[in-house]
Parts: C-alpha cells; sequence; structure tokens
C-alpha cells in the first residue's frame, strides 16, 4: 500500500536558521540542525503551512509529496 502526503519543502540557501518555522509548527515536524531548517518528522507533519507563512527569507515556499509503502503481511 503507497501513501502520499505533503511537506514543506525548505531552500536551505535562503534559510538562515532563525527557527521561527519550528517553533510555529504545531505538529513538531521542523528543527533546526546545522544552522538550517530540517523536516525533521515528515510523518507528523499535517502542512497547516504556519512554517511557510511565518519565514522571513520565503525558504519555505513549496511542498512535495513523501511517498510511503506499507508493507504487511500479504506482500
Amino acid at each position: 500500500m503507497m501513501s502520499t502526503w505533503p511537506v514543506p519543502l525548505i531552500d536551505s540557501e535562503r534559510c538562515d536558521g532563525c527557527g521561527l518555522c519550528a517553533h510555529a509548527c504545531p505538529d513538531g515536524a521542523i528543527a533546526v540542525c546545522g544552522g538550517t531548517a530540517v523536516i525533521l518528522h515528515p510523518l507528523a507533519c499535517q502542512y497547516h503551512g504556519f512554517c511557510e507563512q511565518i519565514c522571513p527569507q520565503q525558504a519555505i515556499t513549496r511542498f512535495f509529496d513523501v511517498s510511503l509503502k506499507l508493507q504487511t503481511d500479504k506482500e
């Protein structure tokens, strides 16, 4: 079974690592690592869009679909 859902795409060249997006994310999906924001928990992301709205550098402007294949005992 294949599932997809949108998660933010963070432009690491534009991101200044301020952390506003991580604080704005109600799901705790974003963290600042190595001076840039990253999607640390993509499965937690419900894509509310708060991260995109609050980013002063406009480093979060799009989303992409994450695909997850769930294995079952039948496969």
